[in-house]
Order: structure tokens, then sequence, then C-alpha cells
């Protein structure tokens, strides 16, 4: 989506940073020292990728919200919340990145078994580089009988439509 690809783009300056300190849920993660080496966004899924090979992918969600803060500001503000509602701190020397209430956020080494799947039953992103409309719409008509608007929401057909692109894409089209 949109909003992830921005996300992405205002989560750039992470790239090259060593992590001070990772939680979730309030639960100290063994990645202090890590240094991020790629930000990326697929779909409605943000990918934050460390240099031992471990991913970090967050879902946001319908109310989930990423805020980031000068260090001694954020540890404070992290210090007011709740773990359930901080759903992951990234913290840098100088800087403080966290999620509010997003809806997954999951941690794979290189070698995890789950890692990647989530991802694998996603069709391509929409706001790729080398998004192939004409593929999308094979998969689409493959899919079987649908509404146009169910059919857009399926992430296996191509992924990051949510609802409000959907509706605009029908309103704009007429449908």
């Amino acid at each position: 989506s949109d909003s992830l690809r921005r996300l992405a783009t205002r989560l750039a300056p992470l790239v090259g940073q060593t992590l001070t300190r990772v939680t979730t849920q309030g639960l100290v993660r063994d990645l202090a020292g890590r240094t991020v080496t790629h930000v990326d966004a697929h779909g409605k899924h943000l990918l934050i990728d460390l240099d031992d090979g471990t991913q970090i992918r967050a879902h946001l969600g319908m109310t989930g919200r990423v805020r980031d803060y000068p260090r001694l500001r954020g540890d404070a503000i992290i210090s007011g919340t709740s773990p359930g509602r901080a759903s992951l701190v990234l913290a840098t020397a100088d800087h403080v990145w966290l999620w509010l209430t997003a809806r997954t956020v999951e941690i794979a080494a290189r070698r995890s078994p789950l890692r990647g799947v989530a991802l694998a039953r996603l069709g391509p992103d929409i706001l790729a580089g080398d998004f192939d409309s004409r593929h999308a719409a094979s998969r689409a008509a493959a899919s079987g009988e649908r509404t146009v608007g169910e059919t857009l929401l399926d992430q296996r057909i191509a992924a990051g439509i949510g609802n409000i692109w959907k509706c605009e894409s029908l309103f704009a089209c007429a449908i």
C-alpha cells in the first residue's frame, strides 16, 4: 500500500544504523549490536533486514502506527507506554522507533522454517517497480467467480490494495 511505501521511505535512515535495543511487547530481543541493512515494503508488510540475516516483518493492521523520537524523549515515552501497546521498539544511539498496536510483528532468523511464509502467499506488490498488471489480471481471471471488489482485496492476486483504494477504484470506474 502507499502508506507502507511512505513508511519504508521514512525508515530509510535506519539503514546502516546499529540497533542498541529491540523489544516486542516489552520483551527484550537479542538483536542489540545488529545493523539494519535494508528496509522495504511488500503489500501491507514492512520488512527490516539485519546484517546477520534476521528479518523483522511488521503488519500494522487497521490501527497500528509508527512513531519516531530523539532517543531521550523516545525512552521517556516508551517507559510510559504499556508493553501491550508497544508492539515493537527499535532503538539506535540517537533515535527510537515505536510501533504502536501493530497487528503482527515477526522476527525470523535467516534459517527460520517460517521465514517468508506470510509473504510467499502474496501476489506481486502493486507499487513495486516490476509490477506486471497483465500478470495480475491473469491471476484474477484464474481465481474464480467473485465480485470485482473481492478480487481487488485478494492479496494473493496483487498485494497492497486495501478498502480505500478498492472503493476509489470502483468509484472511478463507475462500478
